[in-house]
């Protein structure tokens, strides 16, 4: 599945192969034998990949990017970096080829009212919004105070003072899981886009400072949602979901964030807003 390089590499001056390669497996927090034995070859074989003393094959690209559990923009990096043509699409929502993706999002946006949904990509850049959404962020913007912001990214509203963070009545709560919830993403698939999302986060007043603790709320399976929209009180939970199958990068980072009503007052109210009351 590889062939070895006949001139030795110096191992400060690896091949992009090699560094990216390195790069990942450090990132998954394995040590060459975990991840040898894992990939079924030998840890000496590995050692020559990492240093550019051996030159993989693309089945071996392929095959360690699963091994590593990579995500679709990841394993075209390191096909890109052995030099080999990249096999997943990675195509913008807007171009014709994904038709198909944008029905089956418009279908299951539509079979989710009244309830609120929202479509953002891996850097929780908000992409469509269901009709229930886009009536609640009418809501929320027509009161004062309450701006919007032209990047329109959701973890950024949910922390700006100037924007969602007044309506959230347990932010510390919800902004901490949110928080939490994009260190881990950056655990599982390390990237400088989402990193500089974290680093921007991070300057919002009192968001550095929130830990673990703020996360935990009262007594219960899920954490709530709980809005203040001028005199009306809502409580969601909410509810992520993705393509199961996606063969293009994209589609395999896009999320559908479904906000459900966590009591009887919430559901009522999100159905009378489906009929054109208020």
């Amino acid at each position: 599945m590889s062939t070895l390089v006949s001139t030795a590499t110096n191992k400060t001056q690896r091949p992009p192969f090699a560094s990216v390669l390195r790069e990942l497996r450090l990132q998954a927090r394995l040590s060459q034998l975990a991840l040898s034995s894992e990939a079924e070859i030998s840890s000496r074989h590995l050692s020559f990949l990492e240093t550019g003393r051996a030159r993989p094959s693309r089945e071996m690209v392929l095959h360690l990017g699963q091994v590593l559990n990579l995500p679709l923009a990841q394993s075209n990096r390191l096909l890109d970096a052995a030099g080999f043509a990249a096999v997943y699409g990675q195509c913008d929502l807007s171009d014709p080829s994904m038709a198909p993706a944008r029905s089956v999002i418009d279908t299951y946006l539509t079979s989710l009212e009244p309830n609120p949904a929202i479509v953002t990509d891996r850097c929780w850049n908000v992409l469509q919004r269901s009709q229930a959404a886009t009536a609640l962020g009418s809501a929320a913007a027509s009161l004062p105070g309450i701006e919007h912001r032209e990047d329109d990214n959701l973890l950024l509203s949910t922390l700006d003072p100037n924007c969602l963070r007044p309506l959230i009545a347990n932010w510390r709560q919800v902004a901490g899981h949110l928080v939490l919830r994009l260190r881990r993403e950056l655990a599982l698939a390390p990237d400088t886009r989402r990193q500089a999302l974290l680093d921007q986060a991070m300057t919002f007043p009192d968001v550095a400072g929130l830990s673990i603790v703020d996360t935990l709320g009262e007594a219960g399976p899920m954490l709530p949602v709980q809005m203040r929209v001028g005199e009306l009180q809502l409580s969601f939970i909410t509810l992520l979901t993705s393509f199961g199958s996606p063969m293009d990068a994209t589609l395999q980072e896009l999320h559908i964030e479904t906000y459900l009503p966590a009591d009887a007052a919430t559901a009522t109210l999100l159905a009378r807003w489906a009929k054109g009351s208020t």
